[in-house]
């Protein structure tokens, strides 16, 4: 997943320049330091510290899932940050 975070952004700059010329793109910090960065940390550690306390039960693999859940709207928000906004003026 690691590799992901680096790979998609720079497939995103590809395609954008390609269309719009070449822009500046996210860089992983500036990814992570977002309110969305930060609840994917929290749910990656609730789900290992629930894992250590209880081994068997189905919330640390919920949580594990919702922080793969999170990851991805992460990856996928740096394709339509950016867009111009249309906005119709209709008489």
């Amino acid at each position: 997943m690691g590799y992901l975070q680096r790979i998609v952004p720079f497939i995103w700059w590809i395609r954008r320049a390609k269309a719009e010329g070449a822009k500046n793109i996210p860089t992983l910090g500036q990814m992570n330091d977002s309110l969305l960065g930060y609840l994917i940390l929290a749910a990656w550690l609730a789900a290992g510290l629930v894992r250590v306390a209880d081994p068997s039960g189905l919330a640390a693999p919920t949580l594990a899932l919702l922080a793969w859940g999170l990851l991805m709207a992460q990856l996928l928000r740096i394709f339509t940050l950016g867009r111009p906004c249309v906005v119709s003026s209709a008489p």
